[in-house]
């Protein structure tokens, strides 16, 4: 039987990445610098074999994907349930603002709990996909 190798990356900089903010849900579209690493992306998997793209609806996941797509000649598959966590009222804090650190505590001790969602959309997703 023959495995299947599943590569997962992230989205290009967005201009709140280049401001070092959190973006979670905001949806967002890449930087000049992300439409860069998303091309360096690309070129990081011509010779991987890929055969399908997978990729969340949200813009910054599109256009990374898209550019992917384009070297590799793939049309991505948009998939809502590979969309980024909601970090709420975080959204757009600096990621070393005082408030963000002492909240981030907070979810960082619901642990497990609080990326069970996220993870059970991924796998949903990936089982829907057949891999």
């Amino acid at each position: 039987m023959a495995s299947t190798v599943i590569y997962a990356a992230r989205h290009g900089e967005t201009p709140l990445n280049a401001q070092d903010r959190v973006c979670g849900a905001m949806d967002l579209p890449l930087t000049d610098k992300g439409f860069t690493q998303a091309e360096q992306l690309a070129d990081s998997l011509t010779d991987k074999g890929v055969e399908i793209i997978y990729c969340s609806d949200m813009i910054r996941a599109r256009q990374t994907a898209e550019a992917v797509g384009r070297v590799l000649g793939l049309r991505p598959i948009p998939d809502a349930r590979l969309r980024e966590m909601s970090f709420g009222s975080l959204e757009q804090c600096l990621r070393d603002d005082a408030e963000f650190n002492r909240r981030k505590q907070v979810f960082a001790c619901r642990g497990r709990t609080a990326f069970i969602p996220f993870w059970t959309r991924c796998c949903r997703s990936a089982r829907d996909a057949r891999c």
